[in-house]
């Protein structure tokens, strides 16, 4: 078992729904046997196209060059992906919604820019200190993430991430207002000594035969920032209490967490009195590491 050295977005929320949850995936570090999910697969591969071709058209200016660039990124990113007939994510439809991406903003007239330092801020991450140590090395503990570019809109810097989904919903744009995940990337900005204001989400939709798109505009003000601070810290002290009583709550119990989003990946280790049992047969050892952004044995 591992006490994560750095906290992300992502392990974080796997905590808030089910310590339980987090315990098997960041903990002892299982992930199921197979395919990964074609959701994330899609998700990555679109991801990657588009940094490939904003960094090599914000650097050098060639429009072929970045869109070639891009296309090679994103088939290489989705990999040897098999998904089921049923699923809509596939490598085509992939390329279809970074096609698409690029009709609706091409780079030269995009209203959002990445903002300029050495070179274009594509792919920006942070990483920064947390006032907890690590409970086995005593080393501090970091909460680190990145977003898609830090990006210049009517004058002002805002964090800029790009998002796949299924359908594009009828409150698609509210649902940014509050998320964590994006005030902490605002926060990790500010910290780092960026003025950033807010937030621009670009989400795609891969659908069998169209994608459609939409954009939300999002702000944070500095009490909704503390406001996350404090339950960020309330949650790091939950993590450490549980570590140190080696209780790990099924909170998935209590709020239907098993199945809300799909059946739980640990769903049979929960439902076995003695889940050590199922661990090899169904499971892989292996973490998510948030600074390099791969998964690794554990």
């Amino acid at each position: 078992m591992e006490f994560p050295r750095v906290i992300s977005s992502s392990i974080r929320e796997s905590f808030s729904r089910c310590p339980q949850k987090f315990y098997w995936d960041t903990i002892v570090g299982l992930v199921p046997k197979g395919a990964p999910s074609v959701h994330l697969a899609a998700g990555s591969a679109y991801a990657a196209g588009l940094e490939a071709m904003r960094k090599s058209y914000y650097s050098e200016g060639d429009y072929d060059k970045a869109i070639a660039l891009g296309l090679q990124a994103l088939i290489i990113a989705y990999g040897p992906h098999d998904p089921e007939p049923w699923e809509t994510k596939t490598l085509e439809r992939t390329i279809a919604a970074y096609v698409e991406h690029l009709v609706q903003y091409p780079p030269a007239t995009d209203h959002i820019k990445p903002s300029q330092g050495i070179g274009p801020r594509v792919e920006f991450s942070f990483a920064l200190e947390l006032p907890y140590k690590h409970p086995t090395t005593g080393e501090p503990l970091l909460f680190a993430g990145r977003f898609d570019q830090l990006a210049e809109f009517n004058g002002a810097l805002f964090i800029f991430d790009d998002k796949t989904t299924g359908s594009i919903s009828k409150y698609w744009r509210q649902q940014w207002d509050l998320r964590s995940q994006i005030t902490g990337y605002v926060c990790g900005a500010q910290e780092l000594g960026y003025n950033v204001i807010g937030a621009i989400i670009r989400g795609m939709s891969i659908l069998k035969t169209k994608c459609d798109t939409q954009e939300a505009i999002t702000h944070r003000p500095q009490w909704m920032i503390d406001r996350w601070k404090t339950r960020l810290y309330y949650d790091v002290e939950r993590m450490l209490d549980c570590w140190a009583k080696n209780y790990w709550p099924h909170q998935g119990e209590e709020n239907g967490g098993c199945t809300t989003y799909g059946l739980c990946n640990f769903y049979a280790l929960c439902t076995a009195q003695q889940p050590e049992h199922y661990i090899d047969v169904g499971y892989d050892r292996m973490r998510w590491d948030p600074i390099e952004r791969e998964m690794k044995d554990s």
